[in-house]
């Protein structure tokens, strides 16, 4: 409210007001989408914005930038703008989308994607062979596929590995035995461990407990037992690990391991 008089004690003034330089980001994200709306959709009759890694935004509890993206895209349709958006990422994405903006699950649809099936995860290593000089032999596809879980980066690293440590153009599934612990390792040092290595000694003891536990859901109260942490203290540590995007809430009371291969990586890793 910018009132032209304000006066108290029979006193008056007509304040001035400068200009908003700095206007809320979610108008100026309206103004920036406006503005090149007739550039954006000059031979499209709308648009699809599409955003990866998108549990990144509101990630360590940043609400705010999340929830002006949302409202500003909400505004835009509303106000006739032919636009929609689709966001992918880790399974705490829809936790973040939820905590920043009131209703959001009104808003989006949620789609779990997974892993890739079967058959695209084999075409996602033979079909970039193509017209190359590499090939891999079928049961060396299927050995990456299996221990990949089919995760898409995991592919990508260990085809790669695979080319970049043997010196042979058809390879085999003998030769991806020979390096397989080395990929494996690799994987921990440059994925794993930086993701894991800001942690605070407890959360570490959180996850190492979790890693002891068979695979799937883990219930709140058995974390509690197997960790030996307190239930508050737990419940703390739990938040953050999510923040991380570590591990994430699959269920009321239950709680997984966001990344495939995280669990192993863990067990191999856990001190004596």
């Amino acid at each position: 409210m910018k009132p032209k008089k304000v006066g108290a004690y029979g006193m008056e003034y007509e304040p001035s007001y400068d200009a908003d330089t700095n206007p809320i980001l979610m108008n100026r994200i309206m103004a920036y989408i406006s503005k090149k709306w007739g550039s954006i959709t000059s031979d499209h009759s709308g648009v699809i914005f599409l955003f990866d890694e998108f549990h990144t935004m509101g990630k360590n509890g940043d609400n705010a930038t999340l929830a002006n993206f949302i409202g500003a895209m909400n505004e835009l349709q509303r106000t006739g703008q032919r636009c929609s958006v689709i966001l992918s990422g880790l399974p705490t994405l829809l936790i973040n989308v939820k905590k920043a903006r009131s209703y959001s699950e009104r808003v989006f649809r949620a789609m779990e994607i997974s892993n890739i099936r079967p058959g695209k995860a084999a075409e996602a290593i033979t079909i970039p062979l193509k017209n190359t000089k590499w090939d891999f032999a079928p049961d060396l596809v299927d050995a990456v596929i299996k221990d990949t879980e089919r995760y898409p980066y995991f592919i990508q690293y260990f085809s790669k590995q695979v080319i970049d440590l043997t010196d042979k153009n058809h390879i085999t599934l003998a030769d991806y035995a020979k390096i397989r612990s080395s990929i494996i390792e690799g994987l921990g040092e440059t994925f794993f461990l930086q993701r894991i290595a800001p942690l605070s000694s407890s959360q570490k003891k959180v996850l190492y407990a979790m890693a002891s536990m068979p695979a799937g859901d883990l219930r709140f109260s058995d974390i509690i037992a197997a960790s030996e942490i307190r239930k508050s203290s737990l419940a703390n540590y739990m938040s953050r690990l999510v923040d991380a995007g570590l591990v994430f809430k699959s269920q009321r009371g239950f709680y997984n391991f966001t990344l495939p291969l995280l669990r192993q990586y863990l067990l191999d890793a856990a001190p004596c």
